[in-house]
């Protein structure tokens, strides 16, 4: 490895690394340039099919997306109701306006031409 690489804290420049594991997990170092010549669709076909019995069924996401619709859709109209049937009393009269609200709005004689 090439002096210029290495990082002050571990010895290696790690920037370009990633890692992506679910649970425990073993590192294995793969050259970049070997991995991308050497069956880098085969890798990822077996890697997917994997993870595939983890993912959900297109049947199953609906079914996870209409609950949430339909339960989305019973708060927002309980909310309604709710806000329907409360009686707010309004005991407002004309007398609580202020009188140089209800005025009627003009210039006065000394601001005009």
């Amino acid at each position: 490895m090439a002096k210029d690489r290495l990082h002050p804290n571990n010895g290696e420049d790690l920037t370009d690394t990633h890692v992506i594991s679910k649970g425990k997990t073993e590192c294995v170092v793969i050259n970049s340039a070997a991995y991308s010549i050497n069956n880098k669709t085969d890798t990822l076909k077996e890697l997917t099919e994997r993870r595939q019995a983890e993912l959900p069924s297109t049947r199953e996401l609906y079914h996870r997306f209409e609950t949430n619709r339909r339960w989305m859709e019973y708060k927002k109209k309980l909310v309604e109701e709710i806000v329907k049937r409360k009686n707010i009393p309004n005991n407002t009269t004309i007398s609580d306006i202020p009188s140089s609200l209800m005025l009627e709005p003009r210039i006065p004689d000394n601001l005009l031409i």
